[in-house]
């Protein structure tokens, strides 16, 4: 498997103001051989500039970080794109990324509509997650959203649920990625996850939670 070309298109999100974060993320790249195509930066929106509707509870960090969000898959869209990697610029990743991402994606069954790299596994003893092999399981519901990738399929339905801003009015506090963990919930897509995470969080000041977090691979 070449993964230099398993996903046509890499994005990692970066504020402007966040100069700090966009070194950090390229210095990481060849301390672990990057395996993957050259990551593209998108500029993110900054919710502190853009004001969220009325019914917004969550923090105008996550309003930005929903309405990027929302602009990538679009953009996804648009272009034709088949297999896109998402990147969050806090992103961290295991030294040996480049071996355990080959059997990872060798192992991931066909199907698939989206394939965390690293996350929080809610609701881990619920019935439907399930083990599929030595490399991958099939969880209920992932959390977080600083690596993940995401197939043709499944950006339409994806966009279409982002976009639904009524019906997310009716879950003001949730952020991007709980919005996902509705439709993973609904068990009608390939959602893939590694047995042990690929990526994690590096520590430093969190623009959503508005303080400083600690380095986390939610391994449990």
């Amino acid at each position: 498997m070449d993964l230099a070309s398993f996903f046509d298109r890499v994005v990692v999100i970066n504020l402007n103001r966040r100069p700090d974060r966009r070194e950090r993320f390229e210095q990481q790249l060849s301390a672990v051989n990057w395996p993957f195509a050259p990551p593209q930066r998108v500029e993110a929106i900054d919710g502190c500039l853009h004001a969220p509707p009325r019914w917004w509870i969550a923090g105008r960090g996550a309003w930005g970080c929903h309405c990027t969000m929302l602009g990538i898959m679009e953009a996804a869209l648009a272009d034709g794109v088949e297999r896109m990697l998402v990147l969050e610029d806090d992103v961290c990743f295991v030294p040996d990324l480049h071996e355990r991402a080959l059997r990872f994606l060798a192992a991931v069954p066909d199907d698939w509509d989206q394939i965390y790299l690293g996350g929080q596994f809610l609701v881990r003893h619920h019935p439907r997650y399930t083990v599929v092999n030595a490399e991958v399981v099939r969880p209920f519901e992932v959390n977080r959203s600083h690596a993940f990738g995401v197939c043709r399929r499944f950006l339409a339905p994806l966009h279409r649920h982002l976009a639904d801003l009524d019906g997310h009015a009716h879950f003001p506090r949730l952020h991007v990625d709980h919005r996902m963990g509705q439709l993973h919930r609904t068990g009608r897509f390939g959602i893939y996850a590694p047995v042990q995470w690929l990526a994690g969080q590096a520590e430093g000041h969190s623009d959503i939670l508005g303080c400083w977090a600690p380095q986390r691979f939610w391994h449990e």
